[in-house]
């Protein structure tokens, strides 16, 4: 069965300096649109550029076929509470918004551990710059998903807060609802910009790392249902728990290509309609948002990791 709890343990932890941004390659504009993303978050969102951030490694306890991945990250950026928001990323690289989200959070109060998820930053495999760009097949995704679940509900173990938050960005939603849906350790969730109902997304999502996955399934002549069932084992709508909808907080793009709005709403009704909210803007644009955004996920949190 998926997600099954497995243990991890660090192989190292250091603190580390508030790392910046993966933007761009091109080292001289990395650097200035560093600077650009580092004033906004001390002057408009009051960021704390002296957080304590602990970098750890770990093995992984599923492993793929890329030696690259198999290897995960985690960043603590600490706020000596007993409370803490687990932040799974989105797929892409480029600004961070789940570092945003946990230097936001421990600076109000809230410790938060960054996951670098399976085959994103560090865990891609040499030379390649996006998951996009690899030759995955519809099982390499399936265990992809594992891996991220897994590795984060044995995190859980080595957390030294008690009362714990997740929060996940598009892809890293989807991780995210599926490890509220079934670890009762986890207590409150924000999804931003997750969807549900794979079998259709596949050949409606603007995403090429999606449509690819589409195509893969075209090429094999997989009707509907064949389809839901290869799907199942990672369809966040099948680990929905709606006895803890009341702690859940939903935020979706009203004009998403990547996700389009029939699948926000699928994974919604599965959660039978949390608290949600609709932003006026795209899957990318939303990230002018974040001004509007981030005290609302702070709000959260604090009415429900009490």
């Amino acid at each position: 069965m998926a997600f099954e709890y497995e243990p991890i343990k660090f192989d190292s932890t250091n603190r580390i300096s508030l790392p910046e941004h993966p933007i761009t390659s091109k080292r001289m504009l990395n650097e200035l649109e560093n600077i650009v993303a580092s004033l906004f978050e001390r002057i408009i969102l009051k960021i704390n550029p002296d957080i304590e951030v602990y970098e750890s490694i770990y093995q992984s306890p599923i492993k793929s076929r890329w030696p690259e991945n198999n290897v995960g990250r985690v960043r603590h950026y600490r706020a000596h509470g007993d409370t803490a928001v687990i932040v799974l990323p989105q797929r892409s690289g480029g600004y961070n918004f789940a570092q945003l989200v946990a230097s936001y959070l421990a600076t109000n109060g809230i410790s938060a551990y960054e996951i670098e998820t399976p085959l994103h930053g560090s865990r891609l495999p040499s030379g390649i710059k996006s998951i996009s760009e690899l030759d995955m097949e519809l099982d390499d995704s399936k265990l992809m998903f594992n891996q991220a679940v897994t590795e984060t509900r044995g995190l859980i173990d080595l957390m030294q807060e008690q009362k714990i938050g997740v929060c996940g960005i598009s892809l890293g939603a989807v991780y995210a609802s599926i490890l509220y849906g079934i670890d009762g350790r986890v207590s409150s969730a924000c999804l931003v910009m997750a969807g549900g109902n794979f079998a259709d997304m596949l050949f409606e999502s603007g995403d090429p790392f999606i449509s690819a996955l589409g195509n893969q399934v075209i090429a094999k002549g997989l009707n509907g249902s064949e389809l839901r069932k290869v799907l199942g084992p990672i369809e966040p709508c099948n680990y929905t728990n709606p006895d803890k909808s009341d702690n859940l907080f939903m935020i979706n793009a009203s004009s998403d290509k990547v996700v389009p709005d029939k699948n926000g709403r699928a994974l919604a009704e599965a959660w039978q309609n949390p608290r949600q909210y609709l932003v006026n803007s795209g899957h990318l644009s939303i990230m002018l948002k974040i001004p509007e955004l981030l005290p609302r996920l702070l709000e959260h949190y604090k009415n429900t990791l009490k």
